[in-house]
């Protein structure tokens, strides 16, 4: 095998640049957007800077929009964030351009999904929310209607009762 076109991965594990990109990411996708989730906080602060790059940062993203970070829901929100911190990409933002951008009025909560609806806007009422029911509604639109059932979903499929 020619070393110059191979990705060593460990010891003994090795791949031919034979494989395509589509592959790779495949592979090695889910584990770089758990690993990225992981070196961020439980919830990220959003600017005017970073927002369009945050909402499609992962697969899910869920941003709460609020006036000031002592608001409701911002405590069950952390909460929920750091109960599937693993799953979801949290984070809020109290910047008034943002919240204006987003077309959104404070108090909110927008998941966003890299497939289907591409956003979801929270409709209960979310100053009253509490971390159960802003895990229900996260839980509720995490999984595309039509999707190829693979080993990497089979288990998100199988609890989402659809």
């Amino acid at each position: 095998m020619n070393r110059q076109n191979t990705l060593v991965l460990g010891k003994r594990t090795e791949l031919s640049a034979i494989w395509s990109s589509k592959c790779l990411e495949a592979i090695f996708a889910p584990r770089f957007s758990h690993f990225r989730r992981q070196s961020l906080p439980a919830v990220t602060e959003v600017t005017a800077e970073n927002h369009d790059e945050f909402k499609i940062a992962d697969k899910l993203v869920a941003i709460l929009y609020l006036t000031s970070s002592t608001d409701a829901p911002g405590p069950q929100f952390t909460a929920a964030a750091e109960q599937h911190r693993d799953d979801y990409l949290f984070g809020y933002s109290v910047d008034e351009t943002v919240i204006k951008n987003a077309e959104v009025e404070p108090p909110a909560l927008v998941l966003y999904r890299g497939f289907d609806e591409p956003r979801i806007d929270f409709k209960g009422h979310i100053q009253s929310a509490d971390a159960g029911e802003i895990e229900s509604f996260l839980k509720e639109n995490s999984v595309p209607l039509m999707d190829e059932v693979g080993a990497e979903n089979y288990q998100v499929y199988a609890q989402s009762g659809l």
